[in-house]
């Protein structure tokens, strides 16, 4: 059973999901765009920060087509999100 958790501290930094894996937590951003944005991962990187050793490679789901890694960061389509296995 996965634990899933949500983050925010307070200046306002989120995670959208954070994934309970036996590996650690894989911090999770959801966006709806179809075009990447930089500054979508400012929550991410801050809470890699904290984290430390804690924290997974990162990943961002977003509405575009197309799944690559960008910036130390998955970044996954919605429709390829079933098949990352998290």
């Amino acid at each position: 059973m996965r634990h899933l958790r949500f983050w925010r501290d307070s200046t306002g930094y989120e995670v959208d999901l954070l994934i309970q894996t036996e590996a650690g937590l894989k911090p999770v951003e959801i966006k709806s765009g179809s075009t990447y944005a930089s500054n979508w991962t400012e929550g991410l990187k801050k809470w890699q920060a904290l984290a430390g050793a804690e924290s997974l490679k990162p990943a961002l789901v977003y509405g575009g087509a197309q799944s690559y890694e960008r910036e130390r960061l998955d970044v996954w389509g919605w429709r390829d999100v079933a098949l990352c296995g998290v």
